[in-house]
Parts: C-alpha cells; structure tokens; sequence
C-alpha cells in the first residue's frame, strides 16, 4: 500500500483513500523537508528503510559537526555542483577578488565560472560584480567588504563544514550607506541531467556563517492610525536607520490583504512622508489595539533574479548552528510551493501492517524525477538538522526579513534557534515554523503580514476558508 505526500494526480490519491493509516509508526523515523536535499548523481536505491537511525547520546537524530572534518554530512548531490574537478577559477592566495594575483590562473572570475576559495585563503569581495557565476564553493573564507558597496550574483553557492561567509559581523556591520548583495542568478532553468534533485540555484552553507547589516528598527508602532487620503505616519517613536526609499508596510485592519507598502519620502523624527496616499483606512477595531508600520528594507540582501518560483533561490543552512544573522533581507526566495500539493515522495508500508507496530519496516520512496515539479526543502530561510542539544549554542536570526515566499518563511528543522524581532511579509503558509516537532530555541517579538494563501484565502468575516 502507497501514501503519496501530496499528489496532484488523482489516480494516485485513490490508492490510499479507502485505506486509513497510523502515522505512529513514523514516531522517530522522520522524513523531513529537507531529507529531500538530494542523493548525488547516482540516485540512492529506490527504497530505504527508516528503521536504524542513528541517535546523539540525548537521543536526538544526530546531525552535529564533527571537530576536524571539514565534509560533515557533505551530501553527495551537493558537492558534485562544486567539485573541484570542475572549477574554472581557484583561488590559492588570501586578498581583494579583484586582485589577479590569487587566483590560480591569474584571472579573476569571468561569466559562467565555476569558483573555489581554497581552504585557508581569505577572499574579500570589493566591489560589486555584474558577471553571473555558475558555482561558488567556499572552503576557505569569503567575506564582504563593508565599507563600498558589494555584489556577486552566482547559481549556486555552496560553503563547506570548516568555510566561513561573512558580509559584516555584530563587531562590524556593513555600513548603513552600503549594501552588500548576493543575487542568485537565472541562465534558464535548472538543468536537471546536473541536478537531478534541484537543490541547486541558492546557498547551500555547510560552516560558519555571519552577516551583520546595519542596525534598523523592525517595526514600530502609529501614534495616530490614519485614514485613506493620509500622505503621512506618525510613529510612537523614533526608528533606527529608517531612510528616504525604504519600503515600509502599514498593517491592514480590514481582512488579511489591506495592508499598503509604500516607500519613505521623508523622515523627520517621528513623522515619515509616503511616496503617495494611504488607499485605506487603517484603524484598529479595538481602542487597545495598535497598528504597526514594519521597514523591509536591509542593506544586506540575498535575493533571486528571475522571481518565477520555480526558478527562485533557496538558502538552506545545513548541519550546522555556527550562524549569527543580524539585519539582513531575503527577498523573492524559495521556491516550494505551499499553494499546492507536493510531488516529491511516497511512503511504502508493508501489507500486514495493522495497528500501531513500530518495529514493523517502513519506507520511503524519492520520486525526484523529471516529473516532479514542487520539491520540498527549498525554502527561503531555513535550517536544516543542525541540532537539538540544549547544551548547544543557539544559532540567532534578529532584526531581519524574508519579503515574498511561496512557502515558509523563516523555518527551524531540528535545530536550535532563536529568531528575534524580524518581519515576514508575503509568505504563502506559516512565517515562522518548525517542522519536525523536536526543534528548540525560541520565536520572540517577530511580525507576520500577509500570511495569505492565494489559491485558498480565508474569509475574514467567517475565517473559514474558501473552497469549492
């Protein structure tokens, strides 16, 4: 008997309609999002049983760094996007990218290149670079400049166990009147003969990694909730790095899609000009009721250059809590798709199974294939099995914003994570979620907006959700 996660096919949804299953048997046998990260060119056999997990001494799945092995958990389809074998561009030397003189060939990368930063050598991107790499992988360090602006715009980004990416650091941010970028570039769609399992076209980061953008104010709250025709805010209190050109997002108080972005005119202590007027009203249905304005703007950002969702970015730290991210913008990211049915994996229950046996075998099936077109695991923030020690040290996401995700936005899988005063805006599905059930860390004082569905909204007068 056959349970495909979310088919679109009929045919295949009635294999399983009249035959009502326990998932019990799945206690401790997860198959996650990102368990679909890929098995290498040379796909693993067609069934793999879930039953001799290999458990930490807490009795947690264990996924940790291990001292001294810089390939930890190195998945075999990740790594074969950047094997060495096929760099075009190496970097052997420590120094600015623009300087010839450290990469091997005496050239700095070029359109197309396929790109490693030798473990022990430091790279420092100086300026910004219009040319599209195919791959980057870090074995070394790659850092941004924080004082001019910065830009690399690659397919494929890859660090491995003991590489480091930093675009500014809690001791040094990027400077508020630069940015740091990295674009994650569209030459077509992804080539599945190279990657079969499309883990590809984002940032795949296996080590240390730390981005600091320039301190701003979330959000804050209106002194005076104004009303359609406004061409002006008047916030509660002064915001932090609020500039002419932000984008800033007044909350709805009429359903779930009145909210209105507009972009800052002008800030003179607490009143903020708008490019043009409020087309709604914004007033609170309730007297103790605030409403919000949130900034989405950051100077340090990760975005895709085609925003059809499936030829997006994904960012996917994987096996590792070694991440401090601090002001920092995601934009146009991920591309599962949470507005409709996935079709990616099937499980495989034996026939005599009944009951509630948990010793009886299960498997999973990947059906990665050419047909398949909603992967899950590709998501716009997301952590992937770093960990549930609470003896561990928590990564932390503070003060920044994913901006327009068809699924998810900041998501914490099996690992351990604070996330702290950041925004979420235009997710399709939850903002802030968890999706095993083991994850620890917390989810404090963050903001979502427009959570909304757009094959399935919910009625704000019944809250039922619309269907047919």
């Amino acid at each position: 008997m056959i349970l495909r996660s979310g088919l679109s096919r009929k045919s295949r949804r009635k294999k399983t309609r009249n035959k009502p299953l326990d998932f019990q048997l799945l206690e401790k046998k997860q198959l996650m999002a990102a368990d679909l990260l890929g098995h290498g060119p040379h796909p693993m056999p067609a069934e793999t049983q879930l039953v001799n997990t290999t458990q930490s001494p807490t009795g947690n799945t264990s996924h940790m760094h291990q001292e001294g092995n810089c390939q930890h958990h190195a998945n075999p389809a990740v790594m074969a996007l950047v094997a060495h074998e096929d760099a075009t561009h190496v970097a052997t030397g420590t120094g600015n990218w623009s300087d010839p003189s450290i990469w091997q060939n005496g050239q700095v990368p070029t359109q197309g290149a396929r790109i490693v930063v030798s473990e022990g050598q430091t790279v420092t991107v100086d300026g910004v670079y219009n040319a599209e790499f195919k791959t980057l992988r870090i074995d070394g360090t790659l850092k941004f400049a924080t004082d001019v602006n910065t830009q690399l715009k690659v397919d494929t980004l890859v660090s491995t166990g003991c590489a480091r990416l930093e675009m500014g650091t809690q001791a040094n941010p990027v400077d508020a009147n630069v940015t740091a970028k990295i674009i994650f570039a569209d030459d077509g769609a992804i080539d599945r003969n190279w990657d079969p399992t499309r883990v590809s076209r984002g940032a795949i980061l296996m080590g240390s990694t730390e981005i600091a953008g320039a301190q701003t104010t979330d959000r804050v709250t209106l002194a005076t909730q104004p009303l359609a025709g406004a061409t002006s805010l008047q916030l509660s209190e002064v915001p932090v790095n609020w500039k002419v050109g932000d984008e800033i997002v007044i909350t709805g108080t009429n359903g779930a899609t009145s909210d209105e972005v507009r972009v800052i005119a002008s800030v003179n202590g607490t009143t903020v000009q708008l490019d043009r007027a409020l087309d709604v009203d914004h007033v609170a249905p309730k007297s103790h009721l605030n409403v919000h304005v949130a900034n989405k703007t950051r100077n340090v950002q990760f975005s895709s250059e085609n925003t059809a969702v499936k030829r997006r970015g994904h960012i996917m730290f994987a096996h590792t809590l070694d991440v401090k991210i601090d002001n920092a913008g995601f934009y146009d990211l991920g591309r599962t798709d949470k507005s409709r049915d996935l079709d990616d994996v099937f499980f495989e229950f034996d026939e005599g199974i009944s009951g509630n046996n948990s010793g009886a075998p299960i498997h999973y099936t990947l059906e990665i294939e050419q047909e398949s077109t909603n992967i899950r695991g590709r998501y716009a923030l997301h952590f992937h099995r770093g960990g549930v020690d609470p003896s561990s040290t928590a990564a932390t996401v503070s003060g920044s914003v994913v901006d327009g995700s068809p699924g998810w936005g900041f998501v914490n899988h099996s690992s351990h994570v604070n996330f702290n005063s950041n925004v979420a805006y235009g997710v399709w599905g939850s903002a802030y979620y968890t999706e095993a059930g083991d994850e620890i860390g917390s989810f404090d004082n963050n903001i979502a907006i427009r959570s909304v569905n757009p094959r399935n909204p919910v009625d704000p007068e019944t809250r039922e959700i619309a269907t047919d």
